[in-house]
């Protein structure tokens, strides 16, 4: 379970736009349940505050792309966002994903 803070999901390739989205209600449900995080949330990869905002705005970008979205996050975020390391995000997605290092390269050219 991971999300890609800091990274408009513009840049994500298709798989990981997807795999974030189903991760986000993931998440939520865990979060919902009480079970613990654990270095999800320790190494600043899950950020419990802001599980909400992440899936609206991926939620966004799929329909843009023309996916249909049939899954509303029913879920209020119950703490108060962190600071993320974006740069930390951006260089662990750009050397995992060539397909997303190559639209985040062309949006910067």
């Amino acid at each position: 379970m991971r999300q890609w803070y800091g990274i408009n999901p513009r840049f994500l390739c298709r798989k990981h736009l997807l795999g974030e989205h189903v991760e986000q209600h993931m998440a939520a449900a865990s979060i919902s349940k009480g079970k613990k995080l654990g270095k999800l949330f320790s190494e600043g990869w899950i950020d419990p505050g802001r599980v909400r905002e992440r899936h609206d705005a991926c939620s966004l970008e799929m329909q843009r792309r023309g996916y249909k979205h049939n899954s509303p996050l029913d879920y209020q975020d119950p703490f108060p966002s962190m600071n993320q390391d974006a740069q930390r995000h951006l260089k662990e997605l750009t050397e995992r994903c060539p397909e997303c290092r190559s639209k985040i390269t062309e949006d910067i050219t």
